[in-house]
């Protein structure tokens, strides 16, 4: 049975026309060499407010023999650097092996601790989509309400504006490349004159 694991025996046998039989067999090991892949489940990156415990969103095991429910038993998700009373960029990874020994690339998400979550981000974050995020520098800041946006500004963690644009449509492309890896800070203007901050993560 080639669709399930296991070892088989596959018989063969002669007889000469004086009726003398020898039988060989050849054992087959059916095996999976295929490492599972590990989707996120959630948001990445996640603001986390300071001094409040962390649950995880978790993620999603895909394999092409065994089910997500064989594999979670073996999932290593490790936080062992996230400190939730300071504020900073943290990594949380994830990695499993399947029962076969084949083990998955390592899956990472983004956590900023930060003092608190200002309202204007999360009223952000209801009207403007950044897709992808995170991304390799290139990324597209959307308006979700169809309105049109008037600037986009950058900048870096430090504060200096690396970017200005001017749109008269739903939806501007921004390119960072050649830039830091890193979060950057994304201020929105729509033509109603209200304005947004949002995060975007470049790696």
């Amino acid at each position: 049975n080639m669709t399930a694991l296991g070892d088989y025996t596959v018989t063969y046998t002669v007889t000469d026309g004086a009726g003398n039989t020898t039988t060989v067999t050849r054992l087959v090991k059916v095996v999976d060499r295929i490492a599972p892949e590990i989707q996120l489940l959630g948001a990445n990156p996640v603001v986390h407010t300071r001094f409040t415990p962390y649950v995880d969103a978790g993620v999603k095991l895909v394999d092409n023999y065994y089910s997500n429910s064989d594999l979670q038993g073996a999932l290593e998700t490790n936080t062992s650097g996230l400190n939730v009373d300071r504020p900073g960029l943290y990594i949380v990874t994830y990695q499993v092996a399947d029962p076969s020994g084949n083990r998955s690339a390592k899956v990472q998400r983004y956590v900023e601790v930060v003092e608190v979550t200002a309202l204007e981000e999360k009223d952000a974050a209801a009207l403007v989509s950044v897709y992808p995020n995170p991304n390799t520098g290139v990324f597209s800041v959307t308006a979700k309400n169809g309105q049109q946006l008037k600037h986009v500004k950058v900048y870096d963690v430090v504060g200096k504006q690396i970017a200005d644009l001017t749109s008269d449509t739903a939806s501007v492309v921004v390119n960072l490349a050649g830039y830091n890896k890193g979060i950057y800070l994304i201020w929105v203007e729509a033509a109603d004159g209200s304005s947004f901050n949002t995060k975007v993560v470049v790696e």
